[in-house]
């Protein structure tokens, strides 16, 4: 893949304001697109830069042009290009794999490298804020992403700030349990002090050993360069400007994850506006969902959020079977535990769909739908997901949930206090399916805890979308 000056970047306005939306995940498409619009009607350009370094966003971005609005990849298609940005840090980064009798030079080859992909990151991305005078940034919430710091320091170079919409729900806990399996452990007394000593806030213990998150030589890099987060483990590293959030509860969530620097603002969320509208007159999207799949009104609905697969973390999920595997003794539970419910499975974006689907035809009570799920969680008996920041949504309308970890990942984000059970294994799935079914006490129990805290998640109006374009125009 090619860098962003080699782009074919379309032609703007330079007489109108623009600001840039930087999309890294297949999800964060939807939930920056209806704010993308709303300002292109305001008369503000938006100019949507998708980081396909890490994630296919080719569908993202054809729907994009589609609509006519201004976009890029901040990657070419070109993977195996000679000169790619891409295959520089993802191979030239950790060149001799097979032979690194030469350490030290292996080592010095890998540190260069990164810091050459960091500086070429900055510098191009510079240009294009540059050409187009841009002031502002938007990105989601999401996880930790190694090219954004660069982004940020572009961003910061040219005088501009950095927006954060509400998207993802991660904690340093959370941040925690995903690196831990990854990162190297640090051993002996000498080797932990003298690492604390260089990285100081870089370094934390999992809770059995100390641990250093990322790559050395990527820190060495980040610093050298002026892009370290301020607060590692944290969205964004704690550099946004301003953080828009959904909720009374997010507003004293991101709190603890921000630097002092940075501004929280309660705006709610553009799924706010879908769920507050679904939520409010339920009958009219449940009829409609009803005719289009087929689902006889006696007949309740479990709203599913298909457990994701995530190839590094799979060895430790429940089961370790093979994912299709998994999926299909999956979808036998959804179907075996009461003959009353009808699963309605939501397959995140990010996943390729074909495979899912030819197994979940042989299960015909299964529904894969392609509605909004703030919308399907409106209007469900309970929901059942893996991990996902999803779930504040069922919270929000009073929906009891289903955590089924099947990473073992224990990010504790949901204790039993918000409604939410958490399970591990799939005879405790089994069960509990019958029990929320059978509308057991513990199911009453949850149902009663939600009553006294729904308040701090739910959205008060539909006019999130109109707050957020607001926030953004002031900051333009």
């Amino acid at each position: 893949m090619s860098p962003s000056d080699r782009m074919d970047l379309p032609e703007l306005n330079t007489h109108r304001k623009t600001i840039i939306f930087v999309i890294s995940v297949n999800s964060e498409y939807p939930t920056q697109l209806p704010i993308a619009v709303a300002l292109a009607r305001s008369g503000i350009t938006p100019l949507l830069c998708f980081n396909n370094v890490s994630n296919d966003l080719k569908l993202e971005l054809q729907d994009c042009r589609g609509r006519g609005l201004h976009c890029f990849q901040l990657f070419s298609d070109r993977v195996s290009e000679p000169s790619s940005l891409t295959t520089s840090f993802y191979e030239k980064s950790a060149p001799c794999h097979e032979d690194r009798r030469n350490k030290a030079e292996w080592t010095i080859r890998k540190q260069l490298s990164s810091l050459v992909f960091g500086r070429r990151v900055i510098q191009r991305f510079r240009k294009v804020l540059k050409a187009r005078n841009i002031k502002l940034a938007v990105v989601s919430n999401n996880k930790l992403e190694f090219l954004h710091p660069y982004l940020f320091r572009a961003i910061r170079l040219q005088g501009g700030r950095i927006v954060m919409l509400p998207f993802g729900f991660e904690n340093r806990k959370s941040y925690l349990a995903k690196l831990s399996r990854k990162c190297p452990r640090l051993h002996g007394v000498i080797c932990v002090s003298m690492m604390k000593l260089i990285f100081g806030k870089w370094i934390f213990h999992d809770g059995t050993n100390w641990r250093i998150p990322v790559p050395v030589h990527t820190i060495l890099s980040l610093i050298a360069l002026r892009s370290a987060p301020y607060v590692p483990l944290s969205p964004y590293g704690g550099r946004a400007d301003v953080i828009l959030a959904e909720s009374p509860f997010m507003l004293d969530f991101y709190g603890p994850l921000t630097s002092g620097k940075t501004q929280i603002l309660l705006t709610g969320a553009p799924y706010c506006d879908s769920l507050f509208n679904t939520y409010s007159a339920p009958d009219a999207f449940s009829k409609k969902l009803r005719e289009k799949y087929h689902i006889q009104d006696s007949l309740k609905l479990v709203i599913v959020s298909m457990p994701q697969y995530m190839s590094g973390y799979w060895p430790g999920a429940t089961g370790k079977r093979k994912y299709l595997e998994f999926a299909n003794t999956f979808f036998s539970d959804l179907c075996d535990f009461d003959s009353c419910f009808v699963p309605i499975v939501s397959i995140h974006p990010r996943m390729k769909s074909e495979e899912i689907l030819k197994i979940a035809g042989s299960h015909p009570s299964i529904r894969i739908v392609s509605e909004e799920i703030a919308s399907l969680i409106a209007v469900c008996s309970f929901y059942i997901a893996c991990e996902s920041s999803t779930i504040r949504m069922a919270v929000a309308c009073e929906k009891p949930s289903i955590n089924y970890d099947i990473y073992s990942f224990d990010f504790d984000l949901y204790p039993v206090t918000l409604g939410v059970k958490t399970i591990t294994s799939r005879d405790d799935f089994r069960t509990t399916l019958r029990e929320y079914a059978r509308g057991g006490g513990e199911f009453k129990n949850h149902s009663r805890r939600l009553r006294k805290v729904s308040q701090h998640f739910a959205p008060k109006d539909a006019r999130a979308g109109e707050r957020i374009v607001s926030a953004l125009t002031a900051f333009c």
